[in-house]
Parts: structure tokens; sequence; C-alpha cells
């Protein structure tokens, strides 16, 4: 067994244990498929949870497929840090962990949190970007050098990407919030129900019928 060793969570992390929790066993493939995730991203994530025996992964053996799991101390650990992410996203990646870790675990207060995390980010994103547009009207002549030129375009795609996150993310906020019961309630009291569990098994078997309808589709073209 590995040695264990103490680290500090990042949001990539908690997400990767939180879906563990849901999926009791799942593998490289599902994370990709399923929940969006990236082979290179999540790769060296896990291995790092698998030395402070976190997660257990057992490799693909003749005839049975690899799997990844959640260990008990990995189910402490996620239970004792998940909410710092409500509080300590500063950029939109990590602002849609939060979220989904709300989605996944919290309450309809984490649920209140994170879309008012994800408000605070697009407050600050926009308002990053107004303060380069006005910056960006300084530049005038420094514009016909290359390097202020570049510096000039550079600036420029940072303001609209800046812009675009902002808008992003309110939407992100206004759409769940506006989804109820089954995320978040924008009631500031206590919420009538908690959200239902997110049904991995019944996800899994509809995506397996959607590709067999489409592989029976494509033989027939």
């Amino acid at each position: 067994m590995p040695k264990s060793r103490e680290i500090a969570l990042t949001s990539l992390d908690l997400l990767l244990l939180a879906i563990l929790k849901q999926a009791s066993a799942t593998n490289y493939f599902a994370l990709q498929q399923q929940w969006g995730l990236s082979i290179g991203t999540t790769h060296p994530a896990l291995a790092r949870l698998r030395r402070t025996n976190l997660v257990e992964i057992k490799p693909a053996t003749e005839g049975k497929a690899g799997s990844i799991s959640l260990t008990r101390r990995g189910r402490q650990a996620l239970e004792a840090s998940w909410r710092t992410s409500l509080t300590t996203a500063r950029n939109p990646e990590e602002i849609m962990r939060a979220v989904t870790l709300a989605a996944l675990l919290g309450n309809a207060r984490d649920k209140r949190q994170a879309l008012g995390a994800a408000r605070e980010v697009a407050a600050r994103r926009r308002a990053s970007a107004t303060k380069l547009r006005v910056d960006l009207e300084g530049f005038g002549r420094r514009k016909n050098t290359p390097v202020g030129l570049h510096m000039w375009m550079t600036a420029l795609l940072d303001t609209a990407t800046w812009e675009a996150q902002a808008a992003v993310l309110e939407e992100i906020a206004n759409e769940l919030e506006g989804a109820g019961q089954q995320v978040v309630s924008s009631d500031t009291q206590t919420p009538k129900t908690e959200p239902e569990r997110i049904n991995i098994d019944a996800i899994m078997a509809e995506q397996q019928r959607a590709r067999r309808l489409l592989d029976r589709d494509e033989r027939t073209l």
C-alpha cells in the first residue's frame, strides 16, 4: 500500500472524490465521457490521490476492466474539505467545480453559496475587463511598434475573454437558480425538500442506449 502523505486538496481533487462517492467504481473512460474531464487532467490528480490513500486504482486485467474507487480515508477527506471550494474558488473553472460539488453533496445553503460565489467571480472578471478597456484607450501610438501592437492585441483578447467569462458565469447562476429544487432554491428560507441524488446508473444506461441507436443508424446509411 502506498505510504500516506498529507496534501492540500485542489478543487479538481475534491471534484474527483465527489464523483467517486457517487459512482462507487468508475474508470478513466467514464470520467472523460460522462463528466467531461480530460485524461491529461485527471490522471496526475488521481495519481496524487492514490499516493495519499484517498483513492484506490485497480489496473485492467485480462477479461476485467480497471476501476477507480474512493477509500474510507478519501470519503473522510471529502466530507471534511469539500466546502472550502465554495469560498476559495477564484476562477471560472474552480467556480464550476464548486457548483458541481454543491449540486452533488450540498444542502440548499451550500448551493446558494456556490451560486453567490459564481456571481462574485463574474463581477470581478467584468470589473477587470472594464479597467483594461480604459487602459487600452491610452495605447495610442504605442500600437505603431511591434511590442506595443502585441501588448495591445493581448490586452484586447484578455478583455473579451473576461467579459465572456463574466457573462457565462452569470448565465450559469441565473439558470441554476431558476431550476428550483432540482439544483438550488432561490428562497432564502429552509427548503421544502432536498434535491435528489444524481442517478449515475440511469445516466450511463441512457448514454449506452443512445450509442446503440447511433451505431444502428450509421450501419443503415
